[in-house]
């Protein structure tokens, strides 16, 4: 009785996996390893290579991700917590919210507001936080543009100074300036 196609695939494995190792073993046992013996040395390993993955392929069934995966070590991809998801949710509604503000315009540095909010999240910021900020912060009269890279900036004094949407000294400032000017006009013109 013929002996499988599996087990004479593996028999043929394994005596060439012997051969090349014996081969190896020859030229590491030499004191001196020439370049040539290097070259040497890598063409067995290569040998070995082919014969593991004919062998893979015929006898195993697998396909090339799969052995690649098996000659890696890597395990097929790990399924996302539920942490992680919840990230990627928090990201897409800030990038949203975000995108709502700008009225309509598009989100030219994407990549760096994404980080940003990564930023944020990572340190523990939640999403009423962080929207509430933001809102504060776009209320301020003599901000031109307000984005989560602002807000990143931003959010340590704005929390410290008790998450006031109050004026701050800037605003008073330009709203001082705006008096003194129309104040001037008036007199001017009177």
């Amino acid at each position: 009785m013929g002996e499988s196609p599996e087990k004479q695939a593996l028999v043929i494995l394994t005596a060439s996996v012997a051969k090349t190792l014996n081969r190896l073993n020859k030229i590491l046992q030499q004191k001196q390893i020439a370049r040539r013996e290097v070259g040497s040395m890598t063409r067995l390993v290569a040998e070995l290579e082919i014969s593991n993955d004919e062998i893979m392929r015929s006898v195993l069934d697998l396909n090339v991700q799969q052995m690649v995966r098996l000659k890696t070590g890597q395990t097929a991809r790990t399924p996302k917590t539920q942490a992680e998801k919840q990230r990627g949710n928090d990201n897409s509604e800030l990038m949203k919210f975000h995108y709502e503000h700008l009225k309509g315009h598009r989100i030219s540095d994407g990549g760096a507001q994404g980080s940003a909010i990564k930023w944020l999240l990572d340190n523990g910021y939640s999403l009423p936080v962080l929207k509430e900020c933001y809102e504060s912060l776009f209320a301020e009269k003599w901000r031109s543009n307000v984005s989560w890279l602002t807000v990143r900036k931003e959010i340590g004094p704005w929390i410290t100074r008790g998450n006031r949407t109050a004026a701050t000294k800037t605003d008073r400032s330009v709203e001082n300036g705006h008096t003194v000017a129309a104040e001037y006009r008036n007199e001017v013109i009177h």
